[in-house]
């Protein structure tokens, strides 16, 4: 094995002499802890960088044995960490922590990043459903997390811890405990709510319909799992982020009513007529006051009028059998997604999209070819 990795690096660097070398090493649960240290840091020897695949309990005592050591998490859970006893233990410490307190450890690769196809497991799933980002590009409550230990923009968002909601399975030690952006939960009336606000922050203060409900610290969760308890009350929860005692950022949510029409969100209002620039085109429904229906499923068909084409559409539910190539799909969590592409032709493309029961909307694109 060691004799195959150095031919392998060797070759690598006779092709490309001015890049570091890596190889993902997979976790080997089975030997004692000993026996693990002194294969890894044997191998670690033939390559410039020791990538490891959920082997964060373990980076202590590699670097111990070779001082020089370069650690990259090639592979990592998005919320759950092993021990040195068992890879797939629940300790909660997220393993981005790692790479935040030991300057040795120089990034992490999530597993996944995004949904995909594939890899289903278990059924009715058709692909995986851990990722941070679904299918469709949405970003899930969880990606907050790591926008708040990533991003320098002052930041902050709520996301309710909701054991019934229902979600498509996922394999248990690349998962999250169930939690969901949203104030609509009619069954938690005259429950307590718990619920995480992610920040970069340094202070947070949170306001249930109005009144405000304190002032909780980012020193004082170094995990940045910011935890509130909050009777709850239908109306709108709001948490302000504030930077030396003054409001920098806002995150606020509302309860929905019944759906009542679809909002088009377009990532572009301009296409170039080249037959292959797209553009995606976020598909909401909403009640009489333009909150998502979290909880909407309705059934929403598509129409173009004009240039351009539908390539595709989605949700983000992997355990929907509708077709990806059709012009209709139904909500998921009160969201779908199409992607329209160019002609070649110069000119207005007329998206609209229709449910029974729900107003309809109307967006227009256009496409215009390119002026030098």
């Amino acid at each position: 094995m060691i004799k195959t990795l150095k031919k392998l690096v060797n070759y690598v660097h006779t092709k490309e002499p001015t890049r570091p070398v890596t190889c993902a090493l997979a976790p080997e649960r089975e030997g004692s802890v000993e026996d693990k240290v002194k294969i890894v840091t044997k191998m670690a020897k033939e390559m410039d960088v020791l990538s490891c695949n959920y082997h964060e309990p373990f980076y202590e005592l590699y670097r111990r044995e070779n001082p020089e050591i370069i650690i990259l998490g090639s592979e990592t859970f998005t919320f759950f960490r092993g021990t040195i006893y068992d890879i797939k233990a629940f300790d909660d410490k997220n393993p981005w922590f790692d790479v935040m307190e030991k300057n040795y450890v120089i990034g992490q690769f999530l597993w996944s990043g995004i949904d995909y196809l594939g890899e289903a497991e278990p059924w009715p799933s058709k692909g995986w459903s851990a990722g941070i980002i679904d299918t469709c590009g949405f970003l899930k409550p969880r990606a907050y997390f790591f926008k708040s230990v990533w991003s320098k923009s002052p930041m902050v968002h709520i996301a309710v811890f909701d054991d019934r909601m229902e979600t498509n399975p996922e394999k248990l030690h690349w998962n999250w405990p169930k939690i969901a952006s949203h104030w609509t939960f009619p069954y938690f009336k005259n429950d307590i709510v718990r619920f995480i606000t992610f920040t970069n922050c340094e202070e947070v203060e949170l306001f249930v319909n109005g009144v405000s409900k304190g002032t909780k610290y980012l020193a004082d969760f170094p995990d940045h799992m910011m935890i509130w308890y909050v009777p709850y009350e239908e109306g709108h929860v709001k948490a302000v982020g504030k930077l030396a005692g003054e409001k920098v950022c806002v995150h606020e949510l509302h309860t929905a009513g019944e759906p009542a029409r679809i909002e088009l969100k377009p990532d572009t209002k301009e296409i170039m007529a080249n037959g292959r620039d797209v553009v995606h085109i976020e598909v909401m429904v909403v009640d009489d006051r333009g909150v998502l229906v979290p909880y909407a499923d309705n059934d929403i068909t598509f129409h173009i009028n004009g240039c351009g084409k539908i390539i595709g559409v989605d949700n983000g539910d992997l355990c929907s059998n509708e077709l990806y190539k059709t012009n209709q799909r139904k909500a998921y969590k009160g969201r779908a997604l199409v992607i329209i592409q160019s002609t070649t032709e110069e000119g207005q493309i007329e998206f609209t999209a229709n449910s029974p029961d729900l107003e309809s909307c109307k967006v227009f694109i256009q496409q215009k070819k390119k002026h030098n």
